[in-house]
C-alpha cells in the first residue's frame, strides 16, 4: 500500500490508484495519515471534518467515512477503532513524506556534492504539488502542510548548494531558478546568497551585489532584521574579488469626491504598488458591471500618483461599439504620450511592444488599463520592468497575471450605500427619510452605478422625496428605465457584459431571469434549456466569468449554487422577454418546475412512500444525461437545500395561470415533507397562497390536496380546531370528486386528531375506515402505527405489537423509510412498557435510523429512543445524559410534547436513584411545560408520574390531588381510572 500527501492526498494498492471519495472522507483519511500510528480522538476528527459547527449526525457520518475507507485499503484492519478514536497504521516506506525525510537525512550525511545532489533530487522528486493540496481549509492539515513546505525549501537549498559545489557549468541555469525563488522568498537568506554566488560565477558581480541590496531591504521591510553573517560574508567575498564601478503624461481621470467604502481595498492596493519590487506589480480589479471598478482604480491611481514622478498612462479598453480596443492602437497612443514622434512608431505589434517597454525601462510611470476583456487583451500593454506599477480592471477575473494582486469587488454594504447617497444629495435629506433611504439602497442592490444614478436624480430633482424615487423603482418592469440619468445608465452597463456572451449563454441568461428562485443548482439551467446538465454547466461558467451570474457557494449536497444580483435579474428578465415569445418562456419555466417536482417525488417517496396526492402526476422533467448521483442519494438533505426555491416555485406557479396545474402538487408535496421534519410556519403561508390560487381557478383536486396538507400542518402545531376545519373541507372535496384514496387520507388524519383529543373509540373507528380505503399503500403503514398506539394506550400489548409489526412490513415493502423507523420506535416503546428484554435493542435500532436522518424533529425522537433504550438496559447514567440532550433539542425545536415526556422520564429516573425531591421538581416542571393543547392521554401519564413522585416524597395530600385530577381527566374521556396503569417493570419510566 502506498500513501501520498506531498501533493493531493492519494492512496494506491497493487491494483492501482484508489478513489478516495468526497472531501469530508478525504479529510478523515488525511488526518489519520498525518497522525499515523497514534490514536486520533473522535472529537478531533469531527473538528477537522466539520469545523466549529458539526451537524448532529457528525459521529454517525464519521463512522460511515471510516467504514468506506477501510473497504478502499488493502487491509481494513489498518484503521482500528480504539477506546477514544481511530488509528491508522502505515508501514515504513509506504508514505511519500517518510521517504522524503529519509532521503533528505541521507543527503545531509553525504560528503560528496555530486552524490548529495542526486539524493536531494530523489527527495524532491517525491513531491507532486503543495502538501495536502486542496485540504488547507483544515487547520491541522494546513499546519502540517506548512511544516512540510519548510522542509521542502530546505531540501531545495540543499540541492542547489550541492550543485553549486559540484559543477561549474550549472550557475547559468541556476541563475534563472534562483531569481524566481528569491522573488517568491526574498527574505530567505540562503537563496539570496546562492543567487549572488551564481551571478558572480557567471561574470555578473554588479547584479550579484544588486541581489544582496534587494535581499537586505526585504529583510528590513518584512522582518525588521539585518542580513546574517553568512550572507554578509558572501557579499564581502564578491566585493573583494570584483571592481564594479517634454512634460510627463498625466492621463489619469479625475478622482471622485463622493467616493464611499472600499477603504480596505484601496489600502491593500497602495501597499502592493507602493513597494519597490523585483517583479512587475499589478493590481487586478474584477467585478460585475456597475460595481465601481473604474472608480476604485482611479482612487488607487491618485493615491500612488506621487510615487510615479514620470506620469500616468490611462486607457479605456472597452473601445467603441462594444468591441475591445486594439492593443496595437493603444500602444501607438501610449508611445505618442511618451513623446515618440509619430513617424518613429513601428507598424508591427511586436515592434511596438518592444519600443514601448524600452521607453518605460528607466521610468516610474503608473499604467491604468480599464475594462480589459481578458488576460490576452492586456499582455501586450504590460511593461517589461518592475519600475512601472499597473492597475487593471475587468469584468472577468484576471487570475493569469504574474504576481497580480486580485481584488474581487462585491456590491456595497448597506452603510456604505447610504453614505454614498448621502454624499450626493446631502445627509440631512437622507436623515429625515431613513427607512426610504434603506429601501432605495436595497432596490439598487448596493451597486455603486445604480446608487450614483439614484443620487444624481435626487440631486437634480430637489422637489422629489426619497420615497418618490423608491416608489418609481418599485415596479420591476420600469426599474432599469428609472436607473438612468444623462450618461449614467445601468442597463447600458449591463449590456456591455451581455454583448460578449455566446448565443446559448445569452439564451440561458434570459430564461434563468424568468425564475423567482433565490438561487439555483446546475440542473435548473439544463431544465430551462432542455439540454444535458454538463452542457448547461459550461454555459453557467460563461455567465459567471462575465459576471452576469455569481456563485453562491455549495449546498449541503456539494452542488454549486448560482444566483443573480437583484438588478441583473431584472435585466435578464427583460432580455428574455424581448428575445423569446411567451410560450417559449413558459415552456422553459414549466420544465424547471417539473424538475423540482420530479426530485420532490423522489425525496418524498424515499421517506413516505406514497401519500400526498393521488392524481395523475403532472409531467415531470428528467435531464437528458440523468440526475447526478448526489441528488439521487440525498432524499432527506435535498428538500432542505431547496426550501427557498420550493416556496418561490409555489408562489410563481400560483401567480401564472398557465402554470397553476404545477402549483398544488409542488405545495402539497413540500408541505408534507417539511411538516414532518422541520419548522413549518413559512409553509403555512405558502400553502395558503397556493390554496387561494386553486380556489380562483376552480381546481378542486388541488384544493382538496392542499386543504388536507394544511390540516396536517395545523395538527403538527396542535392547532386542532383549524386542523379539523381544513380536514372537513378536504373530505367534502374528495367526496364530491369520488376520490376514495383522498377520503382515506382525510379519515386517517381525522383519526389522528381524535386520538390527540383522547377519543380512543372515535380514533379507532376513523382509522379502521381509513385502512380499508388505503390498503396496499405506504399510508396504510401510518394508519397501522396509530392503531398500534391505540392498542398500547389500552394496554393491549400484543395487539399493539402486531399493528406495529404489520406497519413496519408495509413501510419496508413500499420503501417508506420514515414510516419504517416510526414503527420501530413505537415497537420499542411498547416493549419497554411491558418489560420485554428486546426493548433495548429495538429502541437503539430506531434511534440509529432517526438520528441518521439529520433533521431536527427526528433528532428529538431519536435521542428519546436512545435514552429509553438505555433505561431498558438499566444503563441509568447513560439514560440521564441522553434525556438531558434530548430535552435541549426539544426546547430548540419548540416540541413541548417531547420536553414534557423527557422531564417525566427524568423524574421517574430520579425516583429510581432515590432522589424524591428532584423527582418532584422535574415532574412539576413537566406539568408546567404541558399546556391546554397537550394530548390528554399524555397529560394523564404525567399526572400518573406526579402521583408517584409526590407519594415518594411523603406529600400524600398533593399525590392524592394529582390522583384525583387524573381520575377526572380519564372519566371525562369515558375511560376507567385504571386506564394506562398496567403492571410495569422498574425500568419502564
Amino acid at each position: 500500500m502506498r500513501f501520498g500527501v506531498l501533493g493531493e492526498l492519494s492512496a494506491e494498492t497493487d491494483s492501482g490508484a484508489v478513489a478516495l471519495g468526497a472531501v469530508k472522507q478525504r479529510v478523515t483519511l488525511a488526518v489519520l495519515v498525518e497522525k499515523r500510528g497514534t490514536v486520533v480522538p473522535v472529537a478531533q476528527l469531527i473538528d477537522a471534518v466539520w469545523g466549529r459547527r458539526p451537524p448532529k449526525t457528525a459521529a454517525k457520518n464519521l463512522q460511515i467515512y471510516v467504514y468506506h475507507l477501510r473497504q478502499l485499503l488493502d487491509d481494513p484492519a489498518r484503521i482500528s477503532r480504539q477506546a477514544t478514536g481511530y488509528q491508522l497504521d502505515i508501514e515504513p516506506g509506504e508514505l511519500d513524506a517518510d521517504r522524503f525525510q529519509r532521503l533528505t537525512g541521507a543527503a545531509l550525511a553525504e560528503a560528496d556534492p555530486t552524490a548529495a545532489g542526486a539524493l536531494w533530487r530523489r527527495a524532491l522528486g517525491q513531491w507532486r504539488g503543495p502538501a495536502y493540496d486542496g485540504l488547507h481549509h483544515v487547520p491541522l492539515l494546513a499546519e502540517a502542510a506548512e511544516r512540510l513546505a519548510e522542509r521542502r525549501l530546505t531540501a531545495l537549498e540543499g540541492r542547489i548548494e550541492a550543485e553549486l559545489g559540484s559543477d561549474q557549468s550549472l550557475p547559468d541555469r541556476l541563475v534563472a531558478e534562483l531569481t524566481d525563488l528569491v522573488g517568491r522568498w526574498p527574505w530567505r537568506e540562503r537563496f539570496v546568497g546562492q543567487l549572488m554566488r551564481a551571478l558572480h560565477r557567471t561574470g555578473r558581480p554588479a547584479q550579484a551585489l544588486d541581489a544582496y541590496e534587494r535581499g537586505r531591504r526585504a529583510l528590513a521591510d518584512e522582518l525588521g532584521l539585518d542580513p546574517g553573517p553568512e550572507l554578509r560574508e558572501v557579499e564581502r567575498e564578491i566585493r573583494a574579488t570584483s571592481a564594479p564601478g517634454g512634460p510627463a503624461p498625466a492621463q489619469l481621470p479625475a478622482d471622485i469626491a463622493d467616493f464611499a467604502g472600499r477603504e480596505k481595498e484601496v489600502d491593500a492596493a497602495v501597499d502592493v504598488l507602493g513597494k519597490t519590487a523585483d517583479a512587475l506589480s499589478v493590481v487586478a480589479i474584477s467585478g460585475p458591471a456597475g460595481v465601481g471598478k473604474t472608480t476604485l482604480a482611479v482612487r488607487i491611481g491618485h493615491r500612488i500618483r506621487g510615487a510615479c514622478p514620470d506620469g500616468q498612462l490611462y486607457v479605456d479598453l472597452a473601445g467603441a461599439n462594444g468591441r475591445p480596443a486594439d492593443p496595437a492602437a493603444v500602444l501607438a497612443a501610449f508611445l505618442r504620450a511618451l513623446r515618440l514622434p509619430a513617424a518613429a512608431i513601428p507598424d508591427r505589434l511586436a515592434e511596438r511592444i518592444a519600443c514601448y517597454r524600452s521607453m518605460l525601462a528607466d521610468r516610474r510611470i503608473l499604467i491604468v488599463l480599464d475594462n480589459a476583456a481578458d488576460h490576452a487583451h492586456i499582455e501586450p500593454l504590460l511593461p517589461g520592468t518592475p519600475s512601472c506599477p499597473v492597475v487593471v480592471t475587468s469584468r472577468v477575473r484576471l487570475t493569469g497575471l504574474p504576481g497580480g494582486h486580485l481584488i474581487d469587488l462585491r456590491p456595497l454594504e448597506l452603510s456604505d450605500s447610504l453614505t454614498l447617497i448621502g454624499r450626493m444629495v446631502g445627509p440631512d435629506r437622507i436623515g429625515v427619510e431613513v427607512a426610504a433611504a434603506r429601501e432605495l439602497a436595497r432596490l439598487c442592490g448596493g451597486l455603486p452605478l445604480a446608487l450614483r444614478v439614484a443620487g444624481a436624480k435626487l440631486a437634480a430633482r430637489t422637489h422629489w422625496t426619497v420615497r418618490d424615487l423608491v416608489d418609481r423603482l418599485a415596479d420591476e418592469h420600469h426599474r432599469l428605465d428609472e436607473l438612468r440619468h444623462r450618461e449614467l445608465q445601468v442597463r447600458a452597463s449591463f449590456g456591455l457584459s451581455f454583448q460578449g456572451l455566446s448565443e446559448p449563454a445569452g439564451r440561458l441568461f434570459g430564461r434563468l431571469g424568468q425564475l423567482d428562485a433565490p438561487d439555483l443548482a446546475g440542473w435548473v439551467a439544463a431544465a430551462v434549456l432542455d439540454c444535458p446538465i454538463a452542457d448547461a454547466e459550461a454555459l453557467l461558467v460563461e455567465l459567471v466569468d462575465t459576471r452576469l451570474l455569481e456563485v453562491a457557494g455549495r449546498d449541503a449536497l456539494g452542488q454549486h449554487r448560482y444566483r443573480f444580483h437583484d438588478l441583473l435579474r431584472v435585466y435578464a428578465r427583460e432580455r428574455g422577454r424581448a428575445a423569446e415569445p411567451a410560450a417559449v418562456r413558459t415552456a422553459a419555466l414549466r420544465r424547471a418546475f417539473a424538475g423540482w417536482l420530479a426530485l420532490m417525488d423522489r425525496a418524498h417517496g424515499a421517506v413516505f412512500g406514497d401519500g400526498a396526492t393521488n392524481s395523475e402526476a403532472t409531467g415531470r422533467w428528467q435531464p437528458i444525461d440523468g440526475w447526478p448521483e448526489l441528488l439521487l442519494d440525498a432524499s432527506l438533505a435535498w428538500p432542505d437545500a431547496e426550501r427557498g426555491n420550493l416556496m418561490a416555485a409555489v408562489r410563481q406557479t400560483a401567480d401564472e395561470p398557465a402554470l397553476r396545474d404545477l402549483c398544488w402538487e409542488l405545495a402539497a408535496l413540500s408541505i408534507e415533507e417539511f411538516a414532518a421534519f422541520d419548522d413549518v410556519e413559512d409553509w403555512r403561508d405558502t400553502g395558503t397562497y397556493a390554496l387561494t390560487a386553486m380556489r380562483e381557478s376552480g381546481h378542486r383536486s388541488g384544493q382538496a390536496a392542499l386543504e388536507l396538507q394544511l390540516g396536517a400542518l395545523h395538527a403538527t402545531r396542535r392547532r386542532y380546531a383549524d386542523a379539523t376545519d381544513a380536514i372537513s373541507r378536504a373530505h367534502n372535496l374528495f367526496t364530491d370528486a369520488g376520490d376514495s384514496y383522498g377520503i382515506g387520507l382525510t379519515l386517517r388524519l381525522r383519526g389522528i386528531l381524535r386520538l390527540a383529543d383522547g377519543d380512543l373509540d372515535g380514533a379507532e373507528e376513523s382509522l379502521l375506515a381509513a385502512r380499508e380505503l388505503l390498503k396496499g399503500t405506504s399510508t396504510e403503514a401510518h394508519v397501522l402505527i396509530y392503531l398500534g398506539r391505540i392498542a398500547s394506550y389500552r394496554a393491549q400489548t400484543q395487539d399493539a405489537l402486531c399493528h406495529f409489526g404489520a406497519a413496519a412490513e408495509r413501510a419496508r415493502a413500499t420503501h417508506a423509510s420514515k414510516l419504517w423507523y416510526e414503527a420501530i420506535f413505537w415497537t420499542g416503546e411498547t416493549q419497554l412498557s411491558c418489560g420485554s428484554p428486546e426493548a433495548a435493542g429495538t429502541l437503539h435500532s430506531a434511534a440509529d435510523h432517526l438520528l441518521a436522518t439529520g433533521t431536527q424533529v427526528a433528532d428529538g425522537y431519536g435521542l428519546f429512543a436512545r435514552a429509553d433504550g438505555y433505561l431498558a438496559a438499566d444503563r441509568l447514567a447513560d439514560a440521564k445524559v441522553t434525556f438531558v440532550r434530548c430535552g435541549s433539542v426539544a426546547r430548540r425545536n419548540g416540541d413541548r410534547v417531547i420536553q414534557a415526556r423527557v422531564l417525566q422520564r427524568l423524574s421517574q429516573l430520579a425516583l429510581r436513584l432515590g432522589d424524591a425531591p428532584e423527582a418532584v421538581r422535574l415532574i412539576a416542571e413537566s406539568l408546567t411545560v404541558s399546556d391546554q393543547a397537550f394530548p390528554p392521554l399524555d397529560r394523564a401519564a404525567l399526572l400518573d408520574a406526579a402521583v408517584d413522585a409526590y407519594a415518594a416524597a411523603g406529600d400524600l395530600l398533593t399525590a392524592g390531588a394529582y390522583r384525583q385530577a387524573r381520575t377526572d381527566l380519564l372519566t371525562g374521556l369515558g375511560l376507567p381510572p385504571s386506564h394506562g396503569r398496567p403492571a410495569r417493570p422498574r425500568s419502564s419510566g
